[in-house]
This record gives C-alpha cells, structure tokens and sequence, in this order.
C-alpha cells in the first residue's frame, strides 16, 4: 500500500503539471492576472483610434485591422502601417515567454507586403509594437509578426540598438504600474525629398530633429525579386521605407502624453558621442503636435479638446517611472 506521504507527494506533483508556475519578469515579482478587454472597443471608447487626414490616394486605401492587444492601419499605397496603437500594463507586458520566429501576411485585402520584400533588402522587419511589450502571452507576441506591424528599418544603430533602448524603457514604465497607451509609426519622405525639421518643441524639450531625406535612404522601397531571387534595386511599388519613426505614450490616469521621433538612418556615429544612450535618445523627444503635422494624423480625438490642445504643444520631462 502507498505510504500517505507518498500519496500527498503525488498528488503535489499532479498539481505542479496541471498549474505551471507564476511567471515573473527580472524585478522577480510576480505577474498580476490579464483582464480580458476587447481591444477596439477599449481603443475606441477611451482614447479613439487615429484619423489620418491625408486627402491623397494614399488617404482613400487604409485598412484598419486588430489583434488581441493592438490594432493599426495598413496603407495599401506603402504596403505598411501608417500607426500602430497599442495598449500597455503590467499584466501584458510581465512574462517569461520567448521571441518567436516567423513573419505572416497582414489580414488586409489591398496591395501587402510579403517576406521576401524584405530579403537582403538591407532594412530590418521592424515592430511598430514590440513583441516583447506582450511578454504575459506568447501567442500575442506571435501577433506581432504580422507586417501589418513592420516597416523597413536600419537595423545597425537604429532598430537593433536606440529604437530598442526606447522600447525597453517604455515598458519599463508599464512594469512599474503604469497603464499607458503606445502609438507608433512611419514618418513618410517629404514630398520634395528633402530632410525637413521637426521642432523646435516647446516646454522641457526645445528639440529640433532632422527627419531623413530621400537621399539618406538606400533606396525609396523594397521589393522582391519576381521569382524569389532576392530584392530588386528598383521598386515601382514596392513597400515604402519611411524617412523616420515615431511613438507616443499617453498616461491613461492623467492624460499626459510624451513623444519621440528620429531618422530611420545608422545613429551610431551621433550616438557615440553621448555618455549614455538614453541622454542619445532624449535629443528626440519632440511634441505630438509636431509628429501630426509631419504625418497628416490626429491622435487622440476622444480626449478633451483643450486638454488635447495643451498636452500635444507641451512637452513634459521625460518620466521615469
């Protein structure tokens, strides 16, 4: 017969398969349970999605498409998101799940970008939404993968390095408590080609930055080759490379929101310079009001009105926690 100690030790270990254990991010703590939204709706009823205000072609070809945790807007005219907006918490953001692998088509019925757009390009599949700001889910990181979320980027000294600094510490805000909402995309080439300036900012920020011209791109766009062979030099209408990104942050208790923009360009010889790359980084803190008129998109169009209007002139110190 079974000693009872023996039983119990049974009986703990069916336990420990049935319940795998609570995940935990470096801060050791645990991860608090995912509340179950309907992200649209949330999107929608609180902050509103973005308007895009472009009365071009490319303002009549936009689909708007969600995840469980994002939503954006696929642009058929550059095969690529025009913003990705994103909610942000502790419960999303805290896990131990790994980086998937593997890029799918975006769920849109005009022109798209597929894989091999991107093969030997020279640009990265770049995240609008970070995968690992859905650490709390791997099937939600996997949602990532889908180029309704990715444009072309530099990798060295840009995505792979400073824009990544940006993510990380954006999600740090969402592991110590914050609930925030992200809003992120593509600065497009000005229509003459040339850089342009977005600044200078009013309040803590007095930024000016340099947005990229066409000549500081290795190519307008990316495409691939027709029999996979690789990507062509020349694309009629391939994926659009963007001259720049930005990203956006609201608090969601204040209202308070925060910006960034830079140049889809290798930032090392610049950042180099600096004895931390997060000081790098606060050279392209701008305002919201800037990144809509660079971009032809109003954000936040549920928020009070003058609240809006003060907050996206403003620019507020950059928070830490």
């Amino acid at each position: 017969m079974r000693s009872p100690d023996l039983a119990s030790a049974v009986i703990v270990c069916l336990l420990a398969s049935a319940h795998p254990a609570i995940a935990h991010t470096t801060d050791g703590k645990p991860c608090p349970d995912v509340v179950e939204i309907d992200i649209r709706q949330d999107l929608e009823g609180r902050i509103g999605l973005p308007i895009f205000h472009d009365t071009t072609e490319a303002g009549d070809n936009i689909e708007i498409r969600c995840e469980d945790r994002f939503c954006y807007a696929h642009s058929g005219s550059t095969k690529a998101p025009i913003w990705v907006v994103q909610k942000m918490t502790r419960a999303i953001a805290c896990g131990d799940n790994t980086r998937p692998s593997g890029w799918r088509d975006a769920d849109v019925e005009g022109p798209k970008a597929v894989d091999e757009d991107y093969t030997h390009s020279g640009y990265a599949r770049g995240h609008n939404a970070a995968s690992d700001d859905f650490k709390s889910s791997r099937e939600w990181m996997k949602q990532t993968f889908t180029f309704g979320n990715s444009v072309p980027q530099i990798q060295n000294g840009f995505n792979g390095s400073y824009w990544r600094f940006l993510e990380e510490d954006i999600k740090h805000l969402a592991l110590s408590g914050r609930e925030l909402y992200v809003i992120t995309g593509p600065i497009p080439v000005a229509d003459d080609g040339d850089p342009f300036e977005l600044g200078p900012s009013g309040g803590s920020c007095k930024n000016t930055v340099t947005i990229a011209g066409l000549n500081d791109l290795k190519q307008p766009a990316i495409c691939g080759g027709s029999n996979g062979g690789g990507p062509k030099s020349r694309c009629e209408h391939g994926v659009e490379v963007p001259a720049g990104m930005f990203k956006i942050v609201l608090f969601a208790d204040t209202g308070r929101m925060f910006a960034y923009a830079a140049s889809n360009v290798d930032h090392r010889n610049i950042g180099r310079t600096f004895d931390h790359h997060d000081d790098f980084i606060e050279t392209w803190r701008v305002s919201v009001r800037l990144i809509e008129e660079a971009t032809s998109i109003e954000f936040f169009p549920m928020l009070d009105k003058r609240h809006n209007e003060i907050a996206k002139n403003g620019c507020i110190g950059t928070p830490r926690h």
